[in-house]
């Protein structure tokens, strides 16, 4: 589990109907490097 992992095996083992959210999850985490699953990262947080 957990990274690096190979797109195209993990594209094969899900199902159709949710193939739209893991694009949409997979884009939000390469576009996104600081939010992975929690608040929007915020550079004065401290």
């Amino acid at each position: 589990m957990g990274m690096p992992f190979n797109y195209r095996e993990i594209e094969l083992l899900i199902p159709a109907n949710l193939k739209d959210y893991f694009k949409e999850r997979v884009e939000f985490f390469r576009t996104n490097p600081y939010q992975l699953g929690k608040l929007p990262y915020v550079a004065n947080d401290k």
